[in-house]
């Protein structure tokens, strides 16, 4: 039920939230007088990035989109010193993020707890390929597993 409620609010963020962003990693957005810190993602071919929380809190992380209701799939919880890792094929992604505060949904700046790395080797079996969610609020290790799980070993 959590779970069914926070992607509403999400889901609902999303249509207050809109923006115009660069296709900075990091990008400032002003609307309504509030600052906020996206992600925006660009991939013109297929790409991998790493997410990973080092905030002390749980962070969600949604999805702008002009057309919400095709946004389904894209947002994701990361936990405390979590990872998630996220498969991009010719898309652009722009996010944002928030926390329960007191039941409260609240966005936050993005660069305040998440950092980004793209995956800059990857040795890929079997055509795996596409947009899609590799691993989600998952250990490093077990991002490490569930990624070889898809034929995807990342090189480090």
């Amino acid at each position: 039920m959590l779970r069914f409620i926070v992607v509403l609010v999400l889901a609902l963020m999303t249509l207050a939230l809109q923006a115009n962003t660069t296709d900075a990693e990091m990008t400032e957005m002003n609307k309504s007088g509030v600052v906020e810190a996206n992600i925006t993602l660009n991939a013109s071919e297929q790409s991998w990035y790493i997410f990973h929380n080092d905030g002390l809190q749980t962070v969600f992380i949604n999805q702008f989109n002009e057309h919400p209701s095709a946004s389904a799939g894209w947002g994701t919880k990361l936990s405390y010193n979590k990872y998630a890792m996220l498969a991009l094929n010719n898309r652009k992604l722009v996010f944002y993020c928030g926390i329960l505060e007191d039941k409260t949904f609240k966005t936050i700046p993005c660069n305040k707890y998440i950092h980004i790395s793209k995956v800059l080797s990857a040795t890929v079996r079997h055509g795996t390929a596409g947009s899609f969610w590799v691993a989600e609020d998952v250990t490093l290790q077990q991002l490490k597993d569930k990624a070889a799980k898809r034929d995807i070993v990342v090189n480090y």
